[in-house]
């Protein structure tokens, strides 16, 4: 198989064999690479998309050996489960005159050195940002796989505005690869179009993007299929179609801004603004829906997701007046979280917020004589079935 030739290639130094194995990177084509099967994928998908994308960007062009790279958003789950089973030496035998040392940084990793056999690799256990700050080098490429960026949603983009913004400071190339179409718009949107990001290599299909029942690393819980489903939701409404989420679907290549440093600082702080503007705008779209499925079937980290999206969007007087009509459903969502979680501050506030907001639009209806007080009491005692199934007046658990 190819695969095989390419490593015994590497091993000789054979310039000629090396440049025939690109050339069958290039083609996108697993069969290429070995097998086509669902295991071969799951274990190479990232390295062999990173390689790929590398090839994009005519890789290498280094004055020495030696190339540091940085993987942001981390997980020891996904990019660590890789380097424990030495998955990342396949960069190693795609590109077998340079030396590899990868650092692999995120809040979900864990400190320590990797043992492999052609690379180095280490884990840090910081956000991009902070790790940047006390870092004494500059990378030479920065990967941030399936970083969530285009979702546009709240608890996933806004904890990613500092290392964005110190991350094209830096004026290294940058691989951002995300879930699909709806993320790629997202991203143009954010990085393009706030950041001012300078495009080296445009967005690209990823041919070595993993299949639908792929499950590589910490993707094969149900947990993170979830996540993967509520970031589909939580992304800017598209078209038809586009809501299909697969790993490193879109691939491209970033290096610095257009924006001088105090510019790209001004807009990571305005940028959670934005981005609140933007989750209302949603809501009101029909995002709601999505909300309450995370809120009732998600896992904690997804009904938090969900809290917060409604935090944002009741912020905005017409936003809640517009799900105060659904404020029955909203507040026994919210319920089922509490009584599956426990309480979440969160909870109390929304709950408060859109039952309030309710009983007000109620009352002007009463008021305006186009409301029968008959109605009003039947509407009364559905809105109250949240407090009888489980959450209190404050959000909490009643015993």
């Amino acid at each position: 198989m190819a695969f095989e030739r390419f490593v015994a290639a590497s091993k000789a130094g054979d310039k000629k064999e090396d440049d025939k194995l690109k050339q069958d990177l290039l083609s996108g084509s697993w069969e290429a690479l070995g097998e086509p099967t669902r295991s071969f994928r799951e274990r190479h998908g990232f390295p062999a998309t990173l390689a790929w994308a590398l090839l994009q960007l005519n890789f290498p062009s280094f004055p020495s050996r030696r190339v540091d790279l940085w993987v942001l958003g981390a997980r020891t789950g996904m990019e660590g489960w890789l380097a424990e089973e030495g998955l990342w030496d396949f960069l190693a035998k795609v590109f077998p005159r340079l030396e590899w040392r990868i650092r692999l940084i995120g809040p979900e990793m864990q400190d320590g050195v990797y043992r492999s056999t052609l690379v180095e690799v280490e884990g840090v256990r910081l956000k991009g940002h902070e790790w940047m700050m006390q870092s004494p080098a500059q990378p030479d490429l920065v990967v941030c796989f399936n970083s969530g960026i285009g979702t546009l949603s709240l608890s996933i983009t806004k904890p990613w505005l500092p290392t964005v913004a110190a991350l094209l400071k830096l004026d290294a190339p940058v691989l951002f690869t995300s879930f699909g179409a709806k993320e790629r718009k997202g991203e143009d949107f954010l990085l393009r179009g706030l950041f001012k990001a300078g495009v080296l290599v445009d967005f690209l299909e990823n041919p070595f993007r993993q299949r639908p029942e792929d499950r590589p690393g910490c993707y094969r819980s149900l947990e993170d299929e979830l996540l993967a489903d509520a970031r589909g939701a939580e992304g800017a409404q598209g078209a038809e179609g586009e809501g299909v989420n697969l790993c490193n679907a879109q691939v491209w290549w970033a290096r610095g801004s257009e924006l001088p440093e105090e510019e790209l600082l001004k807009v990571a702080l305005k940028a959670p603004k934005v981005l609140e503007e933007l989750t209302q705008n949603y809501a009101l779209q029909g995002a709601y829906k999505s909300w309450i499925v995370a809120l009732t079937k998600g896992n904690r980290r997804v009904g938090e997701s969900a809290l917060e999206n409604f935090e944002a969007a009741f912020k905005h007087a017409d936003v809640l007046r517009a799900l105060a009509k659904l404020g029955k459903r909203i507040a026994e969502a919210m319920a089922a979280f509490v009584r599956r979680h426990g309480p979440h501050p969160l909870a109390k506030q929304c709950v408060k917020e859109v039952l309030l907001a309710k009983e007000q639009e109620l009352m002007k209806l009463l008021e305006s004589g186009e409301l029968d007080p008959e109605d009003l009491e039947e509407d009364d005692e559905t809105s109250g079935s949240a407090w009888a199934n489980g959450v209190g007046p404050d959000g909490g658990l009643v015993e």
